[in-house]
């Protein structure tokens, strides 16, 4: 996925002079229950579109603005493709050794026309050219940092000092590593971070510019937080309480499926090394129903995924949502200063998206969970956002 882009003195300066700002309630921001948003979003169409293999991992990353690469997890490469639906490139295969991948999680957009991949489970970034070359590989001295900025020499990555995940957010880590070799270069903390409010703790965190942070809790709230430690606080104008979908459900049960084959595979694995039987029979994992009925009952979160936000060259922030997602799908648009600027209506069940200058890529599903998956380019309109520009929480 790529993420945040240069943090540029502009964004550091607008962040640095942020002072602390109330939530306040008003009369055209949806209360909880409502069936519909108020504000309007700029309804987009597709201006070019590339078909992709169906993957579990969801995950899109521009090389430029012709050319998008997402994972195919289940040949275990990076797919890059053009506008008119051509593949430039398949980079990778699966293996241990440089170029290869056990579990490509994250894509984001180099230097020079180059792609960044993080693998998981080898702790490994890898560059590559959309064409397949490999530019560099390394491995990452801390567990679980996941790389948020597009890179030059250096990548910006997040990872946490926590072992408790109630306290993850609290103990965030910004890492830079060296593309060269793999080491520390910089590292910083946030100098706050936003109280846990009723409906429950602020679920992640990230860096928006070098000594500031953006943290997302429940109910659409978002906190930006400067170097001096000053918050900004303001709930997504947009945020409402909607149930799952049908398409929802059908996610959540594949999910759970996935889950418990994992587990019953790990487990079978850990019988065999002792040369014992595994116990139960094989098969399809059973869903429980009173979590599925749960599922169903339980409003939908604010945002999609983390880590699919995204700043752009503008300095503003874009945060894909579960709104909707069923004809269409939405993100919303936040200036760094705690100000809402927009939301943009995209075609489609969105997975992923990046932004690059002008142009918008969103990777949607398909017409059923193992149905192919398709990226479409959008043309941002010039002015998009400026009649909601100031408008906050």
């Amino acid at each position: 996925m790529a993420r945040n882009g240069a943090f540029s003195a502009a964004v550091r300066a607008a962040l640095v002079a942020a002072g602390s700002l109330a939530c306040t309630d008003r009369g055209d921001i949806p209360s909880p229950g409502d069936s519909g948003v108020r504000l309007p979003a700029t309804a987009l169409s597709p201006v070019a579109g590339a078909q992709v293999p169906h993957s579990v991992t969801r995950a899109v990353s521009l090389v430029d603005e012709d050319t998008a690469c997402t994972i195919d997890s289940f040949d275990v490469r990076v797919r890059c493709v053009a506008r008119d639906g051509s593949t430039v490139g398949l980079l990778g295969r699966e293996g241990d050794g440089p170029g290869e991948f056990q579990g490509p999680s994250r894509l984001v957009r180099g230097v020079g026309g180059s792609i960044g991949v993080m693998d998981s489970r080898l702790r490994r970034f890898q560059v590559f050219l959309p064409s397949g070359e490999l530019v560099a590989s390394v491995g990452v001295p801390v567990p679980l940092w996941v790389p948020r900025a597009s890179f030059g020499a250096a990548v910006l990555g997040t990872y946490s000092e926590a072992g408790d995940v109630a306290m993850f957010s609290s103990s965030l880590v910004a890492a830079s590593v060296s593309v060269a070799s793999g080491e520390i270069l910089e590292e910083w903390r946030p100098a706050s971070t936003p109280e846990a409010v009723e409906c429950g703790p602020v679920l992640f965190g990230f860096p928006s510019a070098f000594g500031a942070w953006v943290f997302v809790d429940c109910r659409g709230r978002l906190s930006f937080v400067d170097g001096t430690g000053s918050i900004r606080t303001l709930q997504a104008p947009t945020w409402f309480e909607e149930l799952p979908n049908e398409r929802d459900v059908a996610d959540f049960v594949a999910s759970e499926r996935r889950m418990g084959q994992s587990f019953a595979r790990i487990r079978a694995d850990m019988y065999r090394q002792r040369g014992r039987t595994p116990p139960g029979p094989g098969g399809s994992v059973e869903i429980d129903s009173a979590a599925l009925e749960e599922y169903r009952q339980r409003p939908k979160s604010y945002y999609l995924l983390r880590g699919q936000e995204t700043i752009d060259e503008q300095g503003r922030l874009w945060i894909s949502t579960q709104r909707d997602r069923a004809e269409f799908s939405y993100i919303d648009v936040f200036a760094l200063d705690a100000q809402y600027v927009g939301t943009v209506r995209v075609v489609g069940r969105m997975v992923d998206f990046d932004v690059l200058g002008e142009t918008l890529v969103v990777l949607v599903e398909g017409a059923d969970i193992a149905a192919s998956r398709r990226i479409d380019w959008y043309e941002i309109p010039n002015g998009f956002g400026a009649s909601n520009a100031g408008r906050t929480q």
